[in-house]
């Protein structure tokens, strides 16, 4: 996902283990500086085991029931009452993601067209070094000048190996993006749920106080019908018992709402901090990358430069 052309995605390549390696260890020191997943069963087994780790991590059917939570988009369109912050955590990330889609794709073009740049330079060194060959006067100057245009090929290689690690880090943020919005709407399902709730007892209360008044429903009215106190006295307590249910099941819906609130915001705050300083650090490598690429490239064009000069 947004590699280079040249980048090798062979399974067996040592660049690619290397890379992923890489990876994998930045990756894993992320989820060891948390509190909370650091002590995670299948963090630890992981760790720990190399071989039935997938099994048991499959076998609790967490993604089964995260994809089943998580499965309706429209759950936010539904909700009667917003949580701000969560909205703003949810619009963020949404930003995020597709800040960093575009600073990898731009990274990704930019690549592409340097490696295609400094490969071209390859064809100048050769000439260079076979004008050298016919050209005695001039054939050690022109042999160097040769020298130095093939070094600017061979230096893009190691040079966007290095950027792709780099990437790879970025890479990360694009999945917490997306991780943070699946919290947001796993949270918006809670809320949902609590919702539903509360509006099943409104209605059973409008209803209620209905039947306790003796105002006759719309198929009363058509055919007639009226309700002896018996049966008004046994609707009453219908209704008094569902009332009652619905409050149990809203108090339930209730409590893991406000617990998952206030754990998951606790969590978003101090993976935030983490963010920004992850961020930081890799942004300010991938400038002095940069930089270092760019002083190596003038340093071979100023020796190109000397030796030019120096043919008579």
């Amino acid at each position: 996902m947004f590699g280079w052309q040249k980048i090798s995605n062979d399974t067996f390549d040592p660049n690619f283990i290397d890379r992923r390696r890489a990876g994998l260890e930045n990756f894993l020191l992320r989820v060891a500086s948390q509190p909370l997943l650091s002590w995670d069963k299948h963090f630890l087994e992981f760790l720990q085991n190399e071989e039935g780790w997938r099994e048991s991590y499959k076998a609790n059917g967490y993604m089964q029931l995260v994809e089943s939570k998580l499965r309706s988009l429209s759950v936010s369109i539904r909700l009667k009452r917003n949580n701000a912050h969560f909205e703003a955590i949810k619009d963020a990330n949404v930003e995020l993601h597709a800040a960093l889609c575009s600073q990898l794709k731009a990274r990704c073009r930019v690549g592409k067209k340097e490696y295609a740049v400094h490969k071209l330079h390859a064809n100048y060194g050769r000439v260079f070094s076979e004008w050298s060959a016919n050209k005695k006067e001039m054939g050690d100057a022109l042999q160097k000048t040769g020298h130095y245009l093939d070094s600017l090929p061979s230096s893009i290689d190691s040079a966007l190996e290095d950027e792709e690690l780099l990437a790879d880090q970025l890479k990360e943020y694009l999945f917490y993006a997306q991780s943070v919005q699946n919290v947001c709407k796993n949270r918006e399902v809670l809320q949902l749920k609590l919702e539903d709730s509360e509006e099943n007892i409104a209605n059973k209360n409008t209803e209620h106080s209905k039947v306790q008044q003796g105002k006759l429903g719309i198929m009363s009215r058509l055919f007639g019908s009226v309700d002896f106190d018996e049966v008004r006295e046994l609707k009453v307590s219908e209704l008094d018992q569902q009332i009652q249910d619905g409050t149990v099941a809203a108090d339930n819906h209730r409590d893991p709402l406000n617990k998952f609130t206030i754990k998951s915001f606790a969590d978003y705050e101090r993976f935030q901090k983490q963010r920004v300083a992850d961020l930081r650090e890799t942004l300010s490598n991938y400038a002095f990358l940069q930089l270092k690429t760019a002083k190596k490239g003038l340093q071979s064009w100023i020796q190109i430069r000397e030796c030019l000069q120096n043919i008579s």
